[in-house]
């Protein structure tokens, strides 16, 4: 089935490795049809198994592309705009010579876009539209490329401004990084286009398709162990495509989308769900060590022989403390 959603690559050489995905993308999908005609027996089984090969073959297809995507070269071109060739100062120099001659009150004043950008975006309550916002200026560094000190100033003023709490900054660094994480090691990249989105549509009515049909057949002249688990791998075929739409509009990418374009009552749901299964971004979810929550938090050690140590004397009491801050109890 070409592999879950949520991977793509485990380094980012394996970017770089795309040829050989697609070479191993024709050769398993030639000896797939190959077999399949070798097998051919013009019963329902049969005619099921086609469904089944093309969304097999569309979702390692989208690997493969996510892969080409996500290279380095491929990914430095699509963050490359074309050159600006700046203002046209000698036709402006022309005009206002021209204006001014005529007697008009003529004056240059600059106008700065990206500041009106910026405070647009600061202006914004949603983390989701800030770290967008950051994201299509800082991607450019795991590209090679090199920012401007007008990207700079985006950063600064952002982050310094007066309304941001540093629980709202951590939060929007937060979603930068996993934004970044979609773009290099999962399929985000392909199934946030239109494209994506239709390739989505068809592999999951094909195989609740080949589901239904599939349950429909006589099956009593089958082995009864095969027809469980053909059943039991379709069944699961279908829950995982179920989740993946379900981990896709309840993603930071559909929910930015959904402010852009002000579908609140969509946003509102999405949310609800989310909260619901609990579902915590990439920084909520690590196991990781908190030294201040070591430092400043009692220990289990302590919980469990608090009420014993209030039963020895108090030197002892502290001599047991000792020896649990000594193992790190």
């Amino acid at each position: 089935m070409g592999g879950p959603d949520a991977i793509t690559a485990y380094s980012l050489e394996d970017n770089q490795l795309w040829l050989r995905h697609l070479f191993g993308l024709i050769v398993q999908t030639t000896v797939t049809i190959y077999i399949f005609l070798m097998a051919w027996t013009g019963s329902l089984l049969s005619r099921l198994t086609i469904p089944m090969i093309v969304a097999g073959s569309i979702k390692y297809a989208e690997r493969t592309w996510t892969l080409w995507r996500a290279s380095t070269g491929e990914l430095r071109d699509l963050m490359l705009t074309s050159p600006d060739p700046g203002p046209n100062y000698p036709k402006l120099m022309d005009e206002y010579s021209l204006r001014k001659s005529e007697g008009f009150l003529v004056t240059i004043e600059e106008v700065n876009e990206g500041a009106q950008e910026l405070d647009i975006i600061t202006s914004d309550k949603d983390n989701i539209i800030k770290a967008t916002a950051m994201f299509e200026i800082f991607k450019r560094l795991f590209a090679d490329l090199i920012l401007s000190f007008k990207d700079k100033e985006k950063s600064q003023h952002l982050f310094e401004d007066e309304k941001m709490s540093s629980k709202d900054a951590f939060d929007v660094v937060a979603i930068e990084l996993g934004f970044m994480y979609d773009l290099l090691y999962t399929k985000a990249m392909v199934n946030y286009t239109r494209s994506g989105l239709v390739c989505r549509f068809t592999t999951v009515l094909l195989t609740c398709l080949a589901l239904g049909l599939f349950s429909t057949d006589n099956l009593n002249k089958n082995e009864k162990a095969d027809v469980c688990i053909t059943f039991l791998l379709l069944v699961v075929a279908v829950l995982l495509e179920i989740y993946a739409t379900f981990l896709l509009l309840c993603s930071d990418q559909t929910n930015h989308w959904l402010i852009k374009n002000k579908r609140t009552s969509i946003l509102r749901a999405t949310r609800c769900l989310t909260s619901l299964f609990d579902q915590k971004r990439w920084s909520g979810r690590i196991l990781q060590y908190s030294l201040l929550s070591y430092c400043l938090e009692e220990r289990p050690g302590f919980k469990i022989l608090e009420k014993v140590q209030q039963m020895w004397p108090p030197r002892s009491g502290v001599q047991i403390r000792g020896f649990l801050e000594r193992h790190h109890l």
